[in-house]
């Protein structure tokens, strides 16, 4: 009986320590994180904010694996481009051309952005017009400013051309937004272009 009333009365005193030890738990700020009992409404929101960023990834994630969308990243004056962060090879670069605008290969960019390619030719088999089905249908023609889109003409401000390595090159802004594509320009500090992103 003694053994069990020290076991009751060590108990009530370890109980009257702990509760004269909350009034300076109980000065902190309740749901701060300084707090041991934070509110469930303040973890939630923690939470929320912790992982927004990781939330906005997996969709964009999930979105491309769906096949809703493609990002396509060329680098002037290299061969290597990404499509949805997969690195793949052209066989001739985006260029910058004598009027100040950047040139990609069509065959590469179109293709990924899920477009055919079909080409009228001259007799002597030169390309003569590159026609473009996607969203819509965009014929250009060789060595002229002047194309159209599904029917309607309209005006460049420098030509697609046939480059050394015999690649239709064209002017990527044009294409990009005549396929419903948004485009984006990174600059090295002297303010040349160095990377084309095409959206779509």
């Amino acid at each position: 009986m003694r053994k069990y009333l020290a076991t009751v009365i060590i108990a009530l005193l370890l109980g009257l320590g702990l509760s004269w030890g909350l009034p300076a738990a109980a000065a902190t700020v309740s749901g701060s994180s300084a707090d041991p009992l934070v509110s469930q409404s303040w973890v939630d929101d923690y939470v929320t904010r912790q992982f927004d960023g990781i939330r906005t990834q997996l969709a964009a994630i999930r979105q491309r694996l769906a096949g809703e969308g493609t990002e396509i990243v060329l680098y002037i004056n290299s061969s290597e481009y990404l499509v949805n962060g997969e690195r793949r090879t052209m066989d001739t670069a985006a260029v910058i051309n004598s009027d100040w605008r950047t040139m990609v290969p069509l065959r590469f960019v179109a293709e990924a952005l899920g477009c055919s390619v079909d080409y009228t030719t001259h007799a002597d088999g030169s390309t003569d017009q590159v026609i473009i089905k996607g969203a819509a249908e965009v014929v250009l023609t060789i060595n002229s400013a002047s194309y159209t889109v599904d029917g309607a003409a309209r005006t460049m401000d420098t030509a697609p051309v046939v480059n050394s390595d015999w690649r239709t090159m064209v002017p990527v802004r044009f294409v990009a937004e005549a396929l419903g594509c948004r485009l984006d320009f990174a600059s090295d500090a002297g303010g040349s272009t160095t990377t084309v992103y095409i959206t779509k």
